[in-house]
């Protein structure tokens, strides 16, 4: 069982730091994936006063945007405006999600250091979202890859409905994400995430991807969940027993894929605090600060939201 998963990335590289027996590293995911699905826009104001609530309750990585067309994801208009904002030096590694080569590209160009690109597992998800097949995502992986190295900037590739889409009549099988993982390895990018897109996970299925997985790559592996009605912390245990030390969380619970009918939020940043807290583990994450920014991310819920999208 691989144990030293740790997710801090400079220049392609792991920081030895987190390669250590205690710690477990939470990418906060609020500002993009938790604010996406909300119908009227936030203020960028609003946004900046909200990542500076993360920095200050000890997030370590930061999701900040994503560079979609806004056309698609209202929400995300600002996000180049939040990279020039949010410039190193931060005490946080910032990254933002990317679509496409073409979004790769903008965020090289607005300045960000570090971004991940989503390729869908799923067929019918992979269309839905970006309008292309599985096989088409990966080609265009490989040319985000290139680009990345050619810049000198940070590429993850996060596998969207890594854990199966009820929706998808064919189904995901665990060999086809495996596929997908050692084929990023290949690629050049620097870490990968799996992500549970619509909630569809369970613990054994869970373990047992997650424990192929780490066998199957020497980069770093990280896992995004859903609410599942209480299950996702099953599913959360499952990943962390299988080596998993890197889990995608936002504050609140905020979220759900714009793409994926029924999605619920994630897993909440404040509960994986307390979790692993009381587990004996160093998520370097004040509680106390961090339920404060849960709370505001609510509010912002509710301020920019309709009951409909409540978490």
């Amino acid at each position: 069982m691989k144990l030293d998963i740790g997710y801090w990335m400079t220049n392609g590289k792991v920081d030895d730091g987190m390669h250590q027996k205690g710690k477990v590293h939470i990418v906060e995911v609020t500002a993009r994936d938790g604010f996406q699905i909300l119908p009227r826009v936030i203020p960028l104001e609003v946004k900046r006063e909200f990542i500076q609530s993360l920095l200050d309750a000890g997030c370590s990585e930061i999701q900040a945007g994503s560079f979609v067309n806004p056309k698609w994801v209202p929400q995300m208009q600002y996000t180049a405006e939040l990279c020039d904002y949010f410039r190193p030096p931060q005490k946080a590694v910032m990254t933002y999600m990317v679509p496409n080569l073409r979004g790769a590209q903008n965020a090289i160009d607005a300045g960000a250091a570090h971004f991940s690109l989503t390729i869908s597992a799923s067929e019918k998800h992979s269309r839905d979202n970006v309008n292309r097949t599985v096989d088409e995502a990966m080609a265009d992986a490989v040319e985000v890859a290139k680009l990345a190295k050619e810049r000198g900037v940070t590429c993850r590739g996060s596998i969207a409905t890594a854990f199966g889409y009820a929706a998808d009549p064919d189904g995901v099988s665990i060999e086809r994400v495996i596929g997908m993982i050692e084929a990023l390895e290949a690629a050049g990018f620097a870490a990968i995430n799996m992500s549970d897109t619509s909630g569809d996970a369970h613990p054994d299925h869970v373990f047992e991807l997650c424990s192929r997985a780490t066998k199957a790559t020497s980069l770093p592996l990280s896992v995004h969940l859903h609410q599942a009605d209480g299950v996702e912390f099953a599913n959360l245990y499952a990943a962390f027993q299988a080596g998993i030390r890197a889990f995608e969380s936002a504050a609140g619970g905020l979220g759900g894929c714009p793409f994926a009918k029924g999605a619920k939020g994630n897993v909440a940043t404040e509960k994986l605090v307390e979790l692993f807290h009381a587990m004996g583990y160093d998520t370097g994450i004040d509680l106390e600060r961090i339920r404060v920014a849960a709370a505001w991310a609510k509010q912002i819920q509710v301020d920019y939201g309709t009951p409909e999208c409540t978490a």
